[in-house]
């Protein structure tokens, strides 16, 4: 019996199962007795004693917060963690694993009932259960592809979304497609590389450009460089939408036209995007139902009424105004 079966017996949702089982303030003392009475009639397991404490903070461990991709995933996380009775404290781990297994061992002496973890490092599940106090909290991993028995792990499956990308631009003729990226996009090159040779496309190192500049002048300077090669692309594949944003700029500088010329695509479909001069066509990670069933998988583990769940969500592909057939030599 888990916390949906009673949701849909008593037919209110999840998280007022949830906090009626904390016996949150939220709720009126009736609605709070009449699920807990209904809880108890169905044999839950895990229903904490009216009076007992529990903490209602929930950890977060995140890269940044200076990009649209991740302040838009905590956006969506902390909402549905309101939603749902929890507050959040978030820390920094500014992409350096140490800094993340320090910020998940401070958390875990904060008192909270939970953490989330956004992880570009690959971080070894092995190293986090050294951590004092770990075992006893409820742990959820965000961008990790890697399945494991200890906690659950949610991700959004970039080397499907990117192959989807460079296939459409194959089937418009384009076979010289190149990549930007910085220096903390070494995932989506990777997936890059091998959606090219899943189509046997070549792969041409000066094609590959990564820098450690960010954003818009990662973009601006990478496609400066391409534009002096002997051999030009005809394709751009930007790591995200800033970097796509800032090649533009450095095509039309250039006195070439998008997509007559370069073809450009990048990944998270910012609203800037559809408001260019050229609205950019654009890899759409589904960041909404990413904090949704975060915070869905976080309230189940908290209550530990689930198995561990590894999830994978997929991404679409939104054509638009910058991609077109390849130019002819």
């Amino acid at each position: 019996m888990t916390l949906k079966d009673i949701a849909r017996i008593a037919n209110v949702n999840v998280s007022t199962v949830s906090k009626a089982l904390r016996s949150s303030s939220d709720l009126n003392p009736q609605t709070i007795e009449r699920i807990r009475k209904i809880a108890q009639e169905v044999n839950y397991k895990k229903i904490p004693a009216p009076e007992e404490k529990k903490s209602n903070r929930i950890g977060i461990v995140c890269p940044e917060i200076t990009s649209m991709y991740y302040s838009s995933i905590l956006h969506s996380l902390q909402l549905n963690f309101l939603k749902a009775g929890y507050q959040s404290i978030v820390m920094i781990s500014n992409f350096n694993r140490r800094q993340e297994i320090e910020c998940i061992r401070m958390l875990a002496e904060y008192n909270v009932c939970g953490i989330v973890f956004f992880s570009e490092n690959n971080t070894d599940p092995s190293e986090l259960q050294e951590i004092p106090g770990i075992k006893d909290l409820a742990f959820v991993i965000v961008a990790h592809n890697d399945s494991n028995d200890f906690c659950d792990n949610i991700y959004i499956d970039d080397y499907q979304g990117i192959s989807t990308a460079i296939h459409y631009l194959a089937g418009l003729g384009h076979s010289r497609i190149a990549y930007i990226g910085d220096k903390l996009t070494g995932n989506r090159r990777e997936a890059y590389e091998w959606a090219m040779q899943s189509e046997s496309l070549p792969l041409v190192t000066e094609h590959i450009v990564e820098n450690d500049l960010r954003f818009e002048e990662c973009g601006y300077l990478g496609m400066k460089k391409l534009l002096t090669l002997p051999d030009l692309p005809t394709a751009i594949f930007a790591a995200y939408d800033n970097i796509a944003i800032g090649a533009m700029r450095a095509i039309y500088e250039g006195g070439y036209t998008i997509p007559g010329d370069f073809s450009v695509v990048g990944v998270d479909n910012l609203k800037t995007s559809s408001y260019l001069f050229k609205t950019l066509t654009t890899i759409t990670e589904p960041v909404a139902d990413l904090g949704e069933l975060t915070c869905e998988m976080m309230i189940h583990r908290i209550h530990k009424d689930t198995a561990i769940r590894n999830t994978k969500l997929i991404p679409k592909l939104n054509i638009q105004e910058t991609t077109g057939f390849a130019r002819k030599k």
